[in-house]
């Protein structure tokens, strides 16, 4: 990680105090979220069934179909197409 952001980039890492997850909002709102959508819910039969499809099926309403907010209310997959040909 050092040399991906450090050295090729010049991207300065800045680590949270141990212990202090509330630094990083962002990140315990999204865990948070995982947890209730995915992990939480056990009406599969097995950890393994569990992290197969489900996860999976969440993974893809969270990046095709769920709007999000920083990016104008779309889902990521239609903010790409947009971007790409914005480009093209």
């Amino acid at each position: 990680m050092d040399a991906w952001a450090c050295q090729a980039r010049g991207v300065r890492p800045h680590f949270i105090d141990p212990g202090k997850p509330m630094q990083n909002g962002f990140v315990e709102s999204f865990n948070d979220k995982f947890r209730y959508c995915a992990a939480n819910r056990r009406s599969t039969s097995s950890v393994s069934t569990m992290r197969g499809a489900r996860i999976e099926a969440w993974q893809h309403d969270y990046s095709e179909q769920r709007p999000h907010r920083s990016i104008g209310r779309v889902p990521p997959a239609v903010f790409a197409v947009r971007q790409h040909n914005l480009g093209a």
